[in-house]
């Protein structure tokens, strides 16, 4: 095989290989998911805090719970 056909025949893989690598592409690539707007200060967090006693009764069921 002379170079100039060897040329054209690595061209031409290239070209299958590039054919093979194409991927539908969805919708879901181009969603975009809304973002939650944090209002409030700290919302996951209580604000008021427990008492020692609340606290060690909480400490004691998770002790409990996990034997």
């Amino acid at each position: 095989m002379s170079e100039e056909e060897q040329n054209n025949a690595m061209n031409k893989i290239a070209d299958c290989t590039r054919v093979i690598n194409q991927k539908y592409v969805g919708y879901k690539s181009f969603e975009k998911n809304k973002r939650i707007k944090n209002e409030g200060e700290n919302i996951g967090l209580p604000i008021e805090e427990l008492s020692e006693e609340e606290k060690r009764e909480q400490t004691e069921k998770l002790f409990d719970s996990s034997l």
